[in-house]
């Protein structure tokens, strides 16, 4: 059995050992390090007050801020790391990754074994800036994406993100997959996408189609909406919006493939009140400002 109870005392006992042991392997792996300037690009100091285990022994910073050596070493352009150096007793900087150790549940320099990680930072190309502070988690500990942005990816199997993301904004997609995100989703701005096959979150909010413009011609939505519903006959229900100087606007209902070459939108025609189909096929002219959204497959028409 690999379990073992070492907690093997009990009250008024003089079982010192066992208590010693007891206390040594809770504090393994743990610490309390905070570093300044944490959230700029200004060099950090370690803060007073700091504690932490470093391979086998319990540590502080008593009595004053220590300020971590070895930037000058690390490369442009570069991530690098925080360690203690547990033979100098001090904190130094290392352009070396750390490797998890399970034996003493931490983060530890590849060759110089006895040597803790808590912090990665990225050197920029000047030469003078401490940025992305990040502090080392578990092993275990559940992944996050932190991103200003998601630039444009015009081809491929779109963007696969599995865990948290926090981002600003994702820009335009035009082609392809999309954007697939599977859990928890922090979003200031999705910006225009224009094709393909949608943007989804997951059980969040999720769009199988979706497609915006403010000036658009009829031939390229017969382009576009093809693909979203490829059989004569087919229909797909939607929602949306759509204006056209001659109609006026309108609330979007459904799709239908009326031919091989033309494709109907029906709508709420607002300003007279009644549903109504617009026609649209690959040499359509007429301008449009449309808002369409989807999630559901086409289907076939019929009486039950």
């Amino acid at each position: 059995m690999a379990i073992t109870e070492i907690s093997d005392y009990g009250i008024g006992d003089n079982n010192f050992t066992s208590f010693m042991n007891s206390l040594d392997v809770t504090r393994l792996g743990q610490s309390s390090v905070t570093i300044s300037e944490y959230g700029t690009d200004d060099a950090p100091d370690v803060k007073v007050g700091s504690w932490f285990e470093c391979n086998g022994a319990l540590y502080q910073v008593a009595t004053a801020d220590e300020t971590p050596s070895g930037y000058a070493g690390i490369s442009t352009s570069s991530e690098f790391y925080m360690y203690y150096d547990d033979s100098e007793g001090e904190f130094a900087y290392s352009g070396t990754v750390p490797t998890w150790s399970d034996t003493k549940q931490g983060w530890y320099h590849p060759t110089n074994v006895n040597d803790r990680a808590f912090f990665s930072m990225y050197k920029d190309s000047g030469g003078t800036l401490y940025q992305e502070k990040t502090a080392l988690q578990d092993e275990s500990f559940p992944k996050q994406l932190s991103l200003d942005t998601i630039s444009e990816k015009t081809t491929g199997a779109g963007v696969t993100i599995d865990e948290v993301l926090h981002v600003d904004t994702i820009s335009e997609k035009t082609t392809d997959a999309g954007v697939t995100i599977d859990e928890v989703l922090y979003v200031d701005t999705i910006a225009e996408k224009t094709a393909g096959a949608g943007v989804a979150f997951g059980n969040f909010v999720k769009f199988k189609k979706y497609y915006v413009n403010t000036n658009v011609t009829g031939g390229t939505l017969f382009t576009i909406f093809s693909s979203w519903v490829s059989t004569v006959g087919n229909a797909l229900a939607c929602e949306g919006q759509l204006v056209y100087s001659t109609f006026g606007p309108g609330i979007i209902l459904a799709l239908k493939r009326y031919s091989s070459t033309q494709i109907e939108i029906h709508y709420y025609r607002v300003n007279t009140q009644t549903v109504t189909y617009l026609t649209f096929n690959s040499g359509d002219t007429n301008y449009f400002k449309i808002e369409i959204m989807s999630n559901y497959d086409e289907i076939t028409p019929s009486v039950p």
